[in-house]
């Protein structure tokens, strides 16, 4: 011991770098040396520290951080909360559609990947908003949601995409059994499509031609199937490109007034080019399919268009309704296969376009029917009393049918203009159909009286 402190050099203490590693070298191991090397940047790596740890040994961030990257905090903010409340659903989807999106967002577009909720909100909102919204919102937040393609292919594998002209009986019926339900209302109704003509792998057919109807008033299915472009060129010069999409709806119902969605039971396009007499037989048809599968379809629900009041007026079959020989004014015979209805909502929407077209002119006696009073009492009227704006009188928006609720509310108010009783009248008839028809509330015995009130009114705005 003593002959090992008779070597320490006097200037031990003024040691420095190399010559004082070189010194605890002769008397420790190189574990010794690499550590006091270590210990002699602590300095340094304090600084670096600073500038790269987010975390403290505590588990919290360093507030330097967040001021400089807000988003960061507000993210940190969001996880921590989800932390605390781990049954909360609504968030835990939004934590995953995060979590998907970040992780897509720093790898190319073709290794995007989804998780199963994500594909599933995906697949709802692209049934509910459309195809170009989907799109807009697809585009502008990258990473987010998937491509036409998939949300296509997984629509396929659910059998939730149907081929032209099909009637899904089969998949109607299973609908029908998880509602428990063996009643519908079976609701016919077109709407503009757009004019274009493209290829179905499914189906292997080309889909924007109208198809013709077979004897029971059916659309032909893949009936636009070839190999041959002699075939095809000859299809664009002689046939008829779509222009209506007309599309089924079974409205199933039981016992209980349950609300039920409906079910989309075919769609095809058309050309308007067929007559009553195959609206009826295709209506017979759907009826005697349904029947087959245990499934009674109660009545048929359409627009005012003259072909189906054509097909509801003419059709005298089994139902038997006791009407008077002296009621000539009775609209249905008193045989009916089943009920035939117009569409309450689409009537209401027809009377308030009617009534804010500029070039028709509706006259009720000495009165003008005009949509000049109700400007006039939006300009002159506060908005406390009516609740009306002039987005609500615009006739671009064809099927907004809150704003027929918010005119009728504003008659008492109408009233108060002059001159505007043709006008207060009008939208009565409007009030009437919706306490009628519409409106779930209303008793029977009211909704009969309303109806009734309804139907003469218009019978004396007639003579």
């Amino acid at each position: 011991m003593t002959e090992t402190l008779l070597s320490i050099p006097l200037n031990v203490l003024d040691l420095r770098d190399n010559d004082f590693f070189m010194f605890i070298g002769q008397f420790c191991s190189q574990d010794v040396v690499e550590y006091l090397k270590l210990l002699e940047d602590y300095l340094e790596l304090i600084d670096v520290k600073k500038k790269l740890a987010f975390r403290r040994s505590d588990g919290s961030y360093r507030p330097e951080v967040f001021q400089q990257h807000p988003f960061l905090k507000r993210l940190n903010d969001f996880n921590n909360s989800l932390s605390q409340n781990p049954d909360s659903t609504n968030e835990n989807f939004l934590h995953r559609f995060l979590d998907n999106l970040l992780s897509n967002l720093p790898i190319a577009k073709s290794r995007y990947r989804y998780q199963e909720d994500v594909l599933d909100f995906a697949l709802c909102l692209f049934i509910l908003a459309g195809r170009k919204a989907y799109e807009f919102l697809r585009i502008n937040i990258p990473g987010s949601l998937p491509s036409l393609t998939t949300i296509q292919t997984k629509l396929a594998k659910e059998g939730l995409r149907a081929v032209e002209g099909e009637f899904r009986y089969n998949d109607m019926i299973k609908y029908m059994s998880t509602v428990n339900s063996k009643f519908a209302f079976c609701a016919e109704d077109r709407t503009t499509a757009e004019r274009k003509i493209i290829y179905d792998t499914r189906s292997n057919s080309f889909v924007g031609f109208s198809p013709p109807l077979d004897e029971y008033g059916m659309p032909r299915m893949k009936y636009f199937q070839t190999d041959s472009i002699e075939d095809l060129q000859c299809w664009f010069e002689q046939e008829d490109i779509s222009k209506l999409l007309n599309l089924y709806m079974i409205q199933p119902k039981n016992s209980n007034d349950q609300k039920i969605s409906p079910y989309a039971l075919a769609g095809y396009g058309t050309n308007w080019k067929y007559t009553s007499f195959d609206i009826s037989r295709r209506w017979l048809k759907v009826f005697e399919e349904s029947s087959s599968q245990g499934i009674r379809i109660i009545g048929y629900s359409t627009d005012a268009d003259a072909k189906y009041l054509l097909v509801q007026y003419q059709n005298t079959l089994l139902l038997t309704i006791d009407i008077p020989k002296s009621w000539s004014w009775f609209f249905l015979p008193r045989r009916q296969l089943f009920l035939c209805m117009q569409d309450a909502i689409h009537i209401c929407t027809k009377l308030r376009n009617r009534l804010l077209s500029t070039s028709a002119v509706i006259m009720m006696g000495d009165g003008l029917v005009s949509i000049d009073y109700l400007l006039e009492l939006i300009e002159l009227r506060s908005k406390f009393n009516h609740n009306l704006v002039k987005s609500d009188i615009c006739p671009h928006d064809k099927q907004n049918y809150r704003s027929c609720e918010k005119l009728c509310a504003a008659i008492e108010c109408l009233q108060e203009i002059n001159d505007s009783h043709a006008t207060v009248v009008y939208l009565s008839i409007i009030r009437y159909i919706i306490i009628a028809f519409i409106d779930p509330s209303t008793p029977t015995a009211t909704r009969i009286y309303y109806t009734r009130l309804a139907v003469f009114v218009c019978r004396l705005w007639r003579t």
